[in-house]
């Protein structure tokens, strides 16, 4: 079921085009903030050359500081400087506090030569809603997805991408927040260089996460090695954990030694675009690990309804005897008891596909010795259907459709796998259009994290090309973002 993005595009150009209107509206205020240097007797005063330029609008007092808002008249340039008097000390005594070049563009807005808005809070708001418009449409399409097309890349692409910008909105949220609660702490300058840093310092946070993953997916592995044997396979969670601890110490590398503003130089610029590419790309690939996670286990526990005609049994190694290792063994279990199950709730009889073909070192099929051990097991044979030329999950589901469509082409399927498998057995099953429910068996705690980590490897390299576009677009919101005060410099 397809999730139009048409929606999200409109979102963003309402957004985009009502905060264009309402820049000559909202950004011809410009506000400074001087601190009270006597209790009672302060007076502030302000000096602008040349005038008709901006005018003082307001000036607000509080216990610790004055702010003064300008707003614009006409374009151009102008100096403003704010004064105070304490009369306590001297009542003739006039007392530099702060100053700025203000320049105000045609459409009114109110900068400082440094790129400053000011007290503009409403750029912030704008850049946190339209990351919120993305999170909540990300998360419908989830919801929408779960009920009707569980079994596709694209539940986890969009669980993946709901989580990536929801932490953008928290992020720029609580910035827009802290704000409005302390407007004389925050601005816009100031955005702009957490703008350019927040992704890192995101991934940073992180850290402590990512080495506890690692120290786990590390135990895990030697405690897999210990009890299966040695093979290279089984040190992919090894790889993985690495993988994550030296981008996370890339990150803090390019985040220390970077420019926290970009400079002018040419490896400033590098270093900057760099660091803000490489925490884009890293913190999406953290959400699809964890959104794999999600779809993984969540399949993993999940039950068919008991209205099935036939239970494909996805195959996999077998002894060199032709016995089932327990890995296999475990998955004609669980379809064995699905098939007692049905039959006892509904007095409806399943017939089992065992699927696979005979391996380079196998003395006979995997589909034969699961009907083999199907047999020891009491099953009849006339309710055993055996799949003998797969050699891998999409020929398990291809060719087990044309047994099963053969017989009944509106037949209602089940499949039976290991429990991490679950999830990209659907997705198989899907794209050979079989309609079918996963079942999944259960498995040594050491061996689901090596496993799953794996199906998420091979999750990502089906969709090696979306991934790419994906991130490809994340890197240039980023880099937007972390260049936002130098692209309006040179835009007004």
């Amino acid at each position: 079921m397809k999730i139009s993005i048409k929606p999200l595009l409109i979102c963003y150009a309402v957004i985009i085009i009502a905060m264009v209107v309402s820049l000559p509206v909202f950004g011809d205020v410009y506000s400074m903030y001087n601190p009270r240097i006597s209790p009672d007797t302060d007076k502030i005063e302000v000096k602008l050359e040349p005038e008709g330029i901006v005018e003082v609008k307001e000036i607000r007092e509080t216990e610790e500081n004055y702010q003064v808002f300008f707003k614009a008249l006409k374009p151009g340039n102008v100096h403003a400087e704010i004064q105070y008097v304490a009369y306590k000390d001297d009542p003739n005594k006039f007392l530099q506090v702060r100053s700025a070049a203000l320049i105000v563009t045609k459409p009114h807005i109110i900068l400082n030569e440094d790129v400053d808005f000011g007290g503009n809070q409403y750029t912030l708001m704008v850049l946190a809603l339209l990351f919120l418009v993305t999170t909540i449409h990300f998360t419908r399409c989830y919801l929408v997805r779960r009920k009707h097309d569980f079994f596709a890349y694209r539940t986890i692409l969009d669980i993946g991408l709901a989580l990536y910008f929801f932490i953008m909105t928290a992020v720029f949220g609580g910035v827009n927040v802290l704000y409005f609660l302390r407007p004389d702490f925050l601005n816009a300058s100031l955005f702009f260089d957490y703008a350019g840093n927040a992704l890192s310092l995101v991934v940073l946070a992180t850290v402590p996460l990512i080495l506890i993953f690692a120290c786990f997916m590390g135990f895990s592995n030697l405690r897999l090695i210990t009890k299966e044997g040695f093979r290279p396979v089984n040190l992919l969670g090894i790889f993985i954990g690495v993988f994550m601890i030296v981008a996370a110490a890339t990150c803090l590398y390019l985040l220390v030694y970077s420019p926290f503003l970009v400079d002018e130089s040419k490896m400033g610029v590098a270093m900057f675009l760099a660091k803000t590419a490489f925490a884009s790309a890293f913190l999406y690939f953290e959400c699809i690990l964890l959104a794999s996670t999600v779809c993984l286990q969540r399949a993993g526990r999940f039950n068919p309804t008991y209205n099935k005609d036939y239970i494909v049994i996805l195959g996999c190694a077998i002894k060199k005897d032709g016995t089932l290792y327990p890995l296999i063994r475990g998955r004609v279990d669980r379809a064995i008891k699905f098939y007692k199950d049905q039959l006892e709730a509904t007095g409806k009889k399943a017939v089992f596909v065992p699927s696979g073909g005979q391996g380079s070192d196998e003395i006979i099929s995997e589909g034969e010795a699961m009907k083999r051990y199907l047999l020891e097991q009491g099953i009849e044979e006339s309710q055993i259907m055996a799949e003998t030329r797969s050699t891998t999950t999409l020929e398990n589901m291809k060719f087990s459709q044309e047994l099963i469509s053969r017989e009944k082409p509106d037949a209602k399927v089940a499949f039976s796998t290991t429990n991490y498998h679950v999830f990209r057995g659907g997705m198989f099953a899907r794209e050979t259009g079989m309609h079918a429910s996963g079942m999944g068996a259960k498995t040594k705690w050491y061996f689901w994290p090596n496993a799953e980590v794996r199906e998420f490897v091979g999750l990502i390299v089906n969709e090696i090309w979306v991934h790419i576009g994906v991130v490809f677009g994340l890197v240039a919101i980023s880099v937007f973002m972390a260049n936002l005060g130098t692209i309006m410099k040179f835009l007004l």
